[in-house]
């Protein structure tokens, strides 16, 4: 079973998933490599970024890559940690694709915090809106897909991170293991 890192853009999803792997004895895969990967294949002595393929070909043909990356993931990925892109979440199919691959877990930085990171991106994104418009639009998704929440509240040693989120993802992990649906990330603990 693989666990999946969602988040807006700097939540540390890559960072963190490297550190997670590690301390998982996973592999560690990322979405926009494979998507990068998979228009260099289209794309013979082509080797883009995901920012360059979103402003050379517009972000719908990057929706696409990602659409096409999540259904390799689907298909090949077993026990690995995936970091996502921060607008994977933009597509139906790419997160039906991702669904059952295992526990999604919403890496949760605070607004601030991405502004911080944030402050000297040079991406497309942010041409037409800012960061905090693109936030609010994108949480309710993240939450809406998340099987998990994680808080990223400030910069913190990756392995640290990781650490906590093993433990928490202890027992989501159990909940796939046998089939079951864990509890809802949106609301408090359940009554005995």
């Amino acid at each position: 079973m693989n666990i999946i890192l969602l988040g807006f853009k700097a939540s540390g999803k890559s960072t963190l998933g490297r550190a997670l792997a590690q301390t998982l004895g996973r592999d560690f895969l990322d979405t926009d490599t494979l998507a990068e990967e998979i228009h260099a294949a289209r794309h013979p002595g082509e080797t883009l970024t995901c920012r360059a393929i979103s402003r050379a070909y517009g972000l719908e043909r990057l929706r696409e890559l990602e659409a096409e990356a999540a259904r390799r993931l689907r298909d090949e990925a077993r026990k690995a940690v995936i970091a996502t892109g921060g607008g994977i979440v933009l597509g139906a199919e790419t997160m039906r694709a991702l669904s059952n691959l295992g526990p999604r877990v919403f890496l949760d930085a605070p607004l601030p915090l991405l502004e911080q990171r944030l402050r000297t991106a040079d991406s497309p994104l942010f041409a037409e809106k800012s960061v905090a418009e693109l936030y609010r639009e994108r949480r309710p998704l993240y939450l809406r897909y998340a099987t998990l929440l994680f808080p990223v509240e400030k910069d913190t040693d990756p392995l640290l991170l990781a650490a906590r989120l093993a433990e928490k993802l202890g027992e989501t992990l159990n909940y796939f293991s046998e089939g079951a649906l864990p509890p809802d990330p949106r609301k408090g603990p359940e009554a005995p």
